[in-house]
C-alpha cells in the first residue's frame, strides 16, 4: 500500500496491522519533490465453525466423519470429530464463503439441515455453523410373521390381522404394501402411505382362504429409500359343503315316481336329514328320505311318489338339511314338489282306482260310472264301463264290486 505526499505536508506512517514501512524520495513529473510511503499490510483472518448433530430417530448426538466443504473466496474441507465439530480458519477478513456438509461414505443418502450455510463479507470468528444430519428413511415392522386362526374357504368376513409399520429414519418415506397370495388380502387402504419421522401405522391384512388346508404367503414392504421388508402369513382353509337337489322341482301325477339327485358339490362332508315337509308333506312318499352322510364331490339318489288320499292340487318340499363337518355353516337343500289333482281318484294299496263319480268320507267310499283301475306307477289297465265300487282305504284296503 502506498500513497505520495507532498514534501511540505505531513504524511502518516501509521498503519495498524502494516509492517515494513519504507520511504521513496524523488520528484514527480512537475518537479515537486515528494516521499512515497510504502507499507506491507497484513489483514486479519477469522474461522468458521460448527457442529452437526444427528437427528433424534437417530438416537441423537454428533454426526462423527462427516466431510464438510467450504467455498467461494476460498476452498478447504474438514471432517467432523467425535463431538462432531468442524473448522476452517484463515479466512481473509471481508470474502465470501459457503459451507456444506456432503452426504458419502457413512452418510450416504442423508440429508442435512440446512442444505448449507453462506457468510459474505466476514468479519470476525463464526461459531455457529450449525447442521443437523437426517438419516434416510428406514421402516421397522412386526411382528415378524402372523399365523391366522382357522377360516372357511372363500370367506373374508372378518379373520383380519395388522402389522406395525414404523419411520425409524429422519426423512419422510413412502411404503407400498403387496402380498403374493390371493389368499392373504391387504386391505385397500394401506397398500400405499407416507411415514413421517417417528410415525407409525397399522397395516391390516386378512385372511380369505382359496383352498382347503395349511396356506402360506408374504407380505411385502417396499419403503421408497432403503431395502423392502417381508413378512411371512400362514392359516388354514377350512372347506365348506355345499348341497344341491336336481331337478329344483317336479310336478306328479297320481302315482308317479320321481328321483331327485342330492349333491355335494362342496370341499367338505355334510350330514344331515332328508324329509318332506310342507302342507301337503303326507301326500307324498319317500324311501330314500333318512339320515345321510355325504363326501365332498358325491351325489345319492331319492326317489319321491305321488300317492294322494284327497283331491285337489298338492303341495310340498323335499328338503336336505345340512350340517357341516367343519365348523363352516352350510345351507340346507329343497326341491319343490307339485301333485295335480287327481279329481274322483282314490289309492288303495299299491292300486289307483277313478271314475265319473265318488261319494263318502273317511276311509269309506264308493266310486261310480266308468271305473279305471291301474297300478300307482303305470297307466290305467282295467276299465269297467258303468261300475260301480266300494272303496276302502283302511289298512291294506279293499275294491269290491
Amino acid at each position: 500500500i502506498s500513497y505520495i505526499a507532498e514534501c511540505d505536508e505531513d504524511y502518516d506512517d501509521t498503519c495498524p496491522g502494516c509492517t515494513d514501512v519504507s520511504y521513496l524520495y524523488g520528484e514527480g513529473s512537475s518537479s515537486e519533490p515528494y516521499i512515497t510511503v510504502q507499507y506491507t499490510y497484513t489483514p486479519p483472518t477469522y474461522s468458521i465453525s460448527g457442529n452437526i448433530i444427528k437427528c433424534s430417530n437417530s438416537e441423537g448426538g454428533p454426526a462423527q466423519n462427516v466431510r464438510v466443504e467450504l467455498s467461494g473466496d476460498g476452498s478447504d474441507y474438514d471432517y467432523t470429530n467425535t463431538s462432531g465439530d468442524f473448522s476452517f480458519t484463515g479466512l481473509t477478513d471481508g470474502e465470501d464463503f459457503t459451507i456444506t456438509p456432503i452426504s458419502n461414505g457413512n452418510y450416504n443418502d442423508w440429508t442435512f439441515s440446512p442444505v448449507n450455510r453462506n457468510y459474505d463479507n466476514i468479519s470476525g470468528n463464526i461459531t455457529n455453523c450449525d447442521f443437523e444430519a437426517d438419516e434416510p428413511g428406514e421402516i421397522e415392522v412386526d411382528p415378524n410373521n402372523y399365523n391366522f386362526s382357522d377360516e372357511c374357504v372363500d370367506d373374508c368376513s372378518g379373520n383380519e390381522d395388522a402389522f406395525s409399520v414404523t419411520n425409524i429414519g429422519c426423512q419422510t418415506v413412502n411404503v407400498q404394501v403387496s402380498s403374493n397370495s390371493n389368499s392373504f388380502v391387504v386391505n385397500p387402504g394401506d397398500e400405499n402411505f407416507n411415514l413421517v419421522e417417528n410415525e407409525s401405522r397399522n397395516v391390516r391384512i386378512k385372511f380369505c382362504p382359496e383352498s382347503v388346508g395349511n396356506i402360506s404367503g408374504n407380505i411385502t414392504f417396499n419403503p421408497s429409500v432403503g431395502s423392502n421388508i417381508t413378512r411371512s402369513v400362514s392359516g388354514n382353509g377350512l372347506g365348506i359343503p355345499e348341497l344341491s337337489l336336481t331337478p329344483s322341482s317336479w310336478t306328479f301325477d297320481l302315482g308317479v315316481s320321481k328321483t331327485f339327485t342330492l349333491t355335494n358339490e362342496g370341499n367338505a362332508a355334510a350330514s344331515g336329514v332328508i324329509d318332506i315337509i310342507g302342507p301337503d308333506n303326507i301326500q307324498f312318499s319317500c324311501s330314500d328320505c333318512q339320515n345321510y352322510n355325504l363326501p365332498p364331490l358325491q351325489s345319492i339318489p331319492i326317489e319321491v311318489t305321488y300317492l294322494p288320499q284327497t283331491s285337489g292340487e298338492m303341495y310340498a318340499s323335499l328338503e336336505a338339511t345340512c350340517v357341516s363337518s367343519t365348523s363352516c355353516n352350510c345351507s340346507d337343500a329343497s326341491a319343490s314338489l307339485v301333485g295335480n289333482d287327481i279329481g274322483t281318484s282314490l289309492i288303495v294299496e299299491n292300486l289307483k282306482i277313478r271314475g265319473d263319480s265318488i261319494t263318502g268320507s273317511g276311509s269309506n267310499y264308493t266310486i261310480s260310472g266308468n271305473v279305471e283301475i291301474g297300478h300307482i306307477s303305470g297307466n290305467y289297465l282295467v276299465k269297467f264301463p258303468n261300475g260301480e265300487f266300494s272303496i276302502n282305504t283302511s289298512g291294506n284296503g279293499s275294491i269290491t264290486p
